[in-house]
């Protein structure tokens, strides 16, 4: 492949898949506004604390096989049906019963967690919100057996872009309606449900003929990868938990409001990895170190100044968007201080994917409960000190804890080194610039500049991403 289709397939790959996780990003800010509208902060704070159990608890069970789905098909022949990769059936199948069965556990289960949890109104949600758990997994497996034979678009668009618009529409005849604030928990549902039907019945999926179908190699490595996942995401919703636990609905919200702007951050490094990974999997196949650590470095740079710019804009223009969406002055500073975690995540790469496709899914449970543990001891000493600041502070600490341990394990097993000096100064000029803004010791302009100014001369002095598309055969 020459450097220009590369390039191509890199960049189209990308855009796709991050316009889809915008669209998620907007849907999710949509059901914000209506819930605010309609029934205030505080019911906002209430949907989010049981979305966050739920999604938990539907990316569990599904992350759990799209490791094996990834796994396995990714190193089958390339011209190979779907159906020829047992794996695929064995999953979905397998995974619908476990996620109707965790569906309803949570149903019965509502009540105790609402006073579990210590807020009045929450198993209400948590009720409405529970068939959603079932159509997520169903959809998320279907999508991943595309996402493993490269055809990142079929993903994108039935996973991301098609739930998004139907969420966002649901939610608008809701409103428009004025039917009831819970009627949002079935349209995320129908979401759901609804793209899943179509994609599968335009190519349906043959049942195991061995229900069975799991080897004990394949139980352990979906086990590892999925405690490894829930770890190394703690924005998709146990954040939220903790928050919620220590603090008050309000404060949730606000908090919670922070992080959906903060997930747009890790848009740049999870498109790439689109590409990235499954192309991993096939330089490690055919022994071609060399040129998966030179990609590697280059969507390394390519990931991080992407997310630097993200930044700047929310620097410049998250306060008065989140201002339009109700009364949300504390989580602008709450929001810079949560970006430090995806500026981390992304100037180390896709270190945590690179040990699962090589097969150290064992060192990468290692590493990521014990970047677990740190989160905790930092949430439950931070949190109830500075409230949602304290929850950006471990957060930030989690990132490094993770993936520090993470590129020690890459060294020690492979000898690749993944963090190059230039790139530590400058990952750590970025921290200290967003931490003097959360803390309000910079202002607005001054930050900014100073983003600009440090990327500029990093540009300037790492040009490895132009070089290596340059130098492609």
């Amino acid at each position: 492949m020459d450097s220009t289709s590369l390039f191509r397939q890199y960049f189209t790959t990308s855009m796709i898949a991050g316009s889809g996780r915008i669209l998620k990003i907007l849907a999710g800010i949509t059901v914000i506004a209506f819930l605010n509208l309609i029934a205030g902060k505080d019911a906002f704070g209430l949907f989010i604390i049981a979305y966050a159990i739920v999604f938990m608890t539907a990316i569990a069970i599904e992350t759990f096989f799209q490791s094996l789905i990834l796994y396995h098909a990714s190193r089958a022949e390339e011209d190979s049906d779907m159906d020829g990769v047992a794996i695929l059936g064995v999953a979905l199948y397998w995974g619908t019963g476990l996620a109707v069965l965790a569906g309803l556990g949570l149903y019965s289960a509502a009540p105790w967690l609402e006073s579990l949890l210590g807020h009045d109104g929450l198993a209400a949600w948590l009720r409405v919100l529970a068939p959603f758990l079932p159509a997520h997994v169903l959809l998320a497996l279907l999508t991943a057996a595309y996402r493993a034979r490269h055809n990142v678009a079929t993903m994108a668009l039935y996973f991301d872009v098609y739930p998004s618009l139907l969420l966002m529409g649901l939610t608008g005849c809701i409103w428009l309606a004025g039917g009831s604030v819970f009627l949002v928990g079935w349209a995320h549902t129908l979401a759901f449900l609804i793209p899943f039907a179509a994609l599968f019945a335009a190519k349906p999926l043959k049942p195991p003929r061995d229900w069975r179908g799991l080897r004990r190699w394949d139980i352990g490595y979906g086990l590892k990868s999925m405690a490894v996942y829930i770890a190394n995401q703690p924005m998709l919703g146990l954040d939220v938990l903790l928050v919620g636990h220590f603090c008050d609905v309000a404060t949730t919200a606000e908090y919670a409001m922070a992080a959906r702007f903060a997930q747009v951050l890790m848009l740049p490094k999870t498109a790439i990895a689109q590409l990235q990974v499954p192309r991993m999997g096939r330089f490690l196949k055919t022994g071609q170190s060399q040129t998966l650590q030179k990609e590697y470095e280059a969507m390394q740079d390519i990931a991080l100044l992407a997310t630097v710019f993200g930044v700047l804009c929310y620097v410049l223009l998250a306060q008065p968007v989140m201002n339009l969406l109700g009364d949300y002055d504390g989580a602008y500073t709450v929001l810079l201080v949560l970006s430090t975690a995806s500026i981390i995540q992304a100037g180390f790469g896709a270190s945590g994917n690179y040990l699962v496709m090589a097969g150290y899914a064992g060192w990468l449970f290692i590493t990521n409960i014990f970047a677990l543990c740190v989160l905790l001891v930092a949430m439950i000493t931070l949190v109830p000190l500075w409230q949602g600041m304290g929850a950006g502070y471990a957060l930030a600490i989690h990132a490094l804890a993770m993936m520090g341990s993470v590129n020690y394990a890459i060294a020690r097993q492979d000898r690749l080194h993944l963090m190059r000096a230039p790139l530590a100064l400058y990952l750590g000029a970025v921290v200290l610039i967003l931490f003097g803004g959360g803390q309000n010791v910079l202002g607005m302009s001054a930050t900014a500049l100073l983003l600009c100014v440090s990327s500029a001369a990093y540009l300037f002095c790492e040009r490895r991403s132009i070089r290596f598309f340059r130098a492609q055969p």
